[in-house]
């Protein structure tokens, strides 16, 4: 049995597609945010950093956060689920390089546009809307480079005819950056990679548990 604390559309919505796609029984532990419910002692007892997800894997009597190594470990507990391809394979080391770019680099961005101040001492509006507009030249970027690795592939997904774990991520990372000048779905790949997942029933029940809109990005 799993356990994953999650917030709605937070990064904890990865491992929440990810679980329901393994079909798996879970149970999920909501944690308010805005009321600061994942900074109690409990809580950081669990993720000394205070943040979620946090996934509780009974079976292994393991907690374990970090949104990566949360997916790592579910797609490897279940390879009979085929969202990662078999571990030493070429294809695995591509979906490792394209879970790494989500998580490292376009995460990592994401989290500059959001919490810009997080990134400047001048706790000033001028210098927050300089980071969030740089931060939006990049991610932009980067979703380029996603958009050509579709190319590259032949699609319709990351790993080519390979549906995965990583397609989830992509997802998520599709919906954080929606709002940006020029979206994802402004490009034509990943706007068909984006309505193929969305139109998975197991996305759609993500998104309906959730309360967020079934387009998700």
């Amino acid at each position: 049995m799993y356990r994953l604390y999650h917030h709605p559309g937070k990064a904890s919505l990865v491992p929440h597609l990810v679980l329901e796609e393994l079909g798996q029984p879970f149970e999920l532990i909501s944690l308010d945010t805005d009321r600061g419910e994942h900074h109690t002692p409990a809580f950081r007892a669990l993720n000394p950093r205070g943040l979620i997800p946090v996934l509780i894997d009974d079976g292994q009597d393991l907690v374990l956060p970090e949104t990566a190594a949360i997916v790592l470990h579910l797609v490897d507990r279940h390879p009979e689920a085929g969202l990662a391809p078999p571990p030493g394979s070429r294809e695995r080391a591509i979906f490792y390089r394209w879970l790494v770019f989500l998580t490292n680099t376009v995460q990592a961005e994401v989290l500059a546009m959001a919490y810009p101040d997080r990134h400047t001492t001048q706790q000033d509006e001028a210098a927050s809307a300089a980071i969030r507009a740089a931060a939006q030249v990049r991610l932009g970027e980067f979703l380029d480079i996603l958009e050509g690795a579709l190319a590259e592939s032949g699609g319709p997904y990351l790993l080519g005819g390979l549906f995965s774990a990583v397609d989830l991520y992509l997802l998520v990372m599709a919906r954080w950056t929606r709002g940006i000048p020029r979206p994802p779905r402004d490009r034509p790949r990943l706007a068909d990679l984006l309505d193929t997942l969305t139109d998975r029933a197991a996305v759609r029940r993500v998104a309906e548990r959730e309360g967020l809109d079934p387009r998700l990005a």
